[in-house]
């Protein structure tokens, strides 16, 4: 029997104020065993979402030694500052939460950690109280009267400078700002501090001096844990008796039928809320009172017919994204949101709830026109570039519902749209959601009626989390006139090896001095697609630099090869006489080149800024998506 004092466990619960006042005196640290931060803005947001509504987020679960082993000097975005002797406790679970809460809430440029380079408009959260909302802005030009820095919520003297500038907005312009008056809006502001300075979080102190324990009780902690999903909820609740098809077996027949067509992963979460849209529900805020049990057999009678629609829509979705976008991996989709939107388009789920009962030859017998395809690709590469850039759910849903209603007109070609073939409103499972008035748009009018905003600027580093990098990635592998076969080679290298089908070109080797500035390392320009590894179908181990001198602008078949690649004749001299760092900058200067040439064929605005800058990181990490080496 071991003689290991067993740990002391001290429960208790602490105010987000409180816990704020521990990180910035330092006693709260992550422990060295811990995972970096790795969450994205929709994460962040999320949470400061639950906190507002008072939702329980977890246990922080801390561990109190007598002795402070090494810990990490940083949280999130921010230094932390050395702690009195003995006084500090090590964050064992609850590391991302902490984490965010602190960054959004204490983030000061002044003091956060130099190498903050990825993503710091993570921390620049605000609470929209026109709808209840935390998001982040694109730029500071999308301001909104209604909005506040969630950090400003902190502080009296803020929120009150914030409510006056309101103050001058609404009386030079408006009355009011979305029909709210302006007491109205500070009163939400005030309420939703008052949320987040007395939300009371969970705190489970964990007293041992043994390591082993510590260690232990984490592993195990991360390695039981499993979260129930929400479509798992909602089939459950949907259907008690397990009569007929269950949900979450539908959901894997979608998933394994895309994996087998080639298109790689899709998240259940996307093909769930594809689900929810079709059937009238919110797909973004489930309702859990439409379960109630009066309405589960309405629910279950619609749910086979419209999850067959979905499988049905989302494969023909992707084969559209693939055969007249180029798509070859979901791995290179910007946002799920986009490939919900031409399924919404091609699909006819509404019909299959209304009825109860899927056609396929109805699906089969519907074909796009050739003018009809141009649109929908110049749509959808204006929804990858910018519609669904800041990720919010309202206007996510709103452009589903547009585009849905786009291709049922499409879908009756000439003839005006009758009353009797709008999509069922008003009552059962479409209440609330769709107008009463059918009031398609085509698809060319919808892109006329499109606010102009731009993209954001060139990404500034290589980092395949960046939905801003995916989409420049897509757009550039679509000009590559890929024959089937060399498709389907690229498809499946990518979706096996993830950001290992990029190859470094410039290494910085540790230890001498630094030659390259270290920007233009991290930079795009500095990773090309392996094409060498495509063909074998493994990453090709050569060192990048390598294989580019083996070309030639004077054979075709390199020639080729280098303009996929992008790679000037100009470009590859400077490789060859060891000039990097003009590689590098001539290499990016023909990415942006090409990516507005690209923008302006299909119509679409550029971005403003012609230097590159840090993009969003969109998507969480995993291990296949991080860069393969450390610069």
């Amino acid at each position: 029997m071991s003689n290991t004092p067993a740990p002391k466990v001290k429960p208790q619960v602490m105010d987000i104020a409180n816990l704020l006042t521990e990180v910035k005196q330092g006693h709260l640290r992550p422990a060295r065993f811990q995972r970096p931060f790795e969450w994205d803005r929709s994460q962040v947001a999320d949470l400061f979402d639950s906190i507002r509504k008072q939702y329980p987020i977890g246990t922080l679960l801390l561990w109190a030694p007598k002795t402070v082993p090494s810990s990490e000097n940083t949280l999130g975005p921010l230094n932390l500052p050395e702690p009195a002797s003995g006084s500090a406790m090590l964050i064992i679970d609850g590391q991302q939460r902490l984490a965010s809460i602190a960054g959004v809430m204490l983030y000061d440029k002044d003091s956060t950690r130099e190498d903050n380079l990825e993503d710091p408009g993570m921390w620049d959260l605000w609470f929209d109280a026109a709808d209840e909302s935390f998001k982040h802005l694109r730029s500071p030009n999308d301001e909104l009267p209604s909005c506040i820095r969630v950090r400003d919520l902190m502080s009296i003297t803020a929120m009150m400078a914030t409510a006056e500038k309101l103050n001058r907005k609404v009386n030079a312009l408006f009355h009011s700002i979305n029909n709210l008056k302006v007491e109205e809006i500070v009163r939400r502001w005030q309420s939703a501090a008052t949320a987040l300075l007395t939300y009371r979080m969970p705190v489970v102190e964990f007293h041992t001096d043994d390591l082993n324990i510590a260690v232990e009780s984490f592993t195990r902690l991360n390695r039981f844990g499993k979260v129930l999903s929400t479509d798992q909820m909602w089939s459950a609740l949907s259907n008690p008796e397990g009569e007929g098809a269950r949900l979450v077996d539908l959901i894997d027949d979608t998933l394994r039928a895309v994996k087998r067509a080639g298109f790689g992963e899709l998240d259940r979460i996307t093909v769930f809320r594809l689900i929810l849209f079709e059937l009238g529900h919110n797909p973004f805020r489930t309702d859990w009172r439409q379960l109630e049990s009066q309405k589960q057999k309405d629910i279950q009678s619609a749910m086979q017919a419209v999850a067959l629609a979905c499988k049905a829509a989302l494969l023909d979705a992707l084969q559209f994204l693939q055969d007249e976008m180029g798509l070859v991996s979901l791995r290179l989709l910007p946002y799920s949101p986009l490939v919900v939107a031409v399924a919404a388009y091609l699909g006819d789920g509404a019909a299959a709830a209304k009825s109860g009962s899927f056609d396929e030859e109805v699906r089969r017998a519907y074909s796009l026109k050739d003018d009809e395809k141009a649109s929908l690709a110049r749509y959808c590469w204006r929804l990858g570039y910018v519609d669904f850039a800041d990720g919010n759910p309202s206007r996510i849903t709103n452009i589903w519902d547009r585009v849905s209603r786009s291709g049922k007109r499409e879908r009756t070609a000439s003839t005006p749209p009758r009353a009797e073939d709008a999509p069922p409103s008003g009552t059962g499972l479409f209440a609330g959601r769709i107008p009463t008035v059918y009031a398609g748009r085509t698809l060319t009018e919808l892109l006329q009626d499109a606010p102009q905003s731009p993209p954001t600027p060139f990404p500034s580093r290589h980092d395949l989390r960046s939905a801003r990098l995916r989409v420049s990635l897509w757009a550039t592998m679509s000009g590559w006139e890929l024959t089937t076969e060399e498709k389907l080679r690229a498809a499946s290298f990518i979706n096996q090896h993830g950001a290992g089908s990029w190859r470094l070109i410039v290494q910085q080797r540790r230890g001498t001095p630094r030659r390259v500035n270290a920007r233009l390392l991290r930079s795009p320009a500095n990773w090309m697609f392996d094409l060498w590894g495509m063909e074998s179908g493994l990453p090709d181990e050569s060192h990048a630099v390598a294989r580019l001198l083996e070309l030639t602008h004077d054979r075709t078949a390199d020639r080729v090869r280098l303009d996929r690649l992008q790679i000037t004749e100009e470009a590859l001299q400077a490789l060859r006489v060891g000039e990097h760092e003009r590689f590098l900058r001539l290499r990016e200067e023909k990415m942006i080149q090409d990516e507005r040439a690209f923008l302006t064929r299909h119509g679409l605005p550029l971005p403003v800024d012609l230097k590159p800058q840090p993009a969003a990181i969109d998507h969480p990490a995993d291990d296949s998506d991080l860069p393969l080496d450390e610069l």
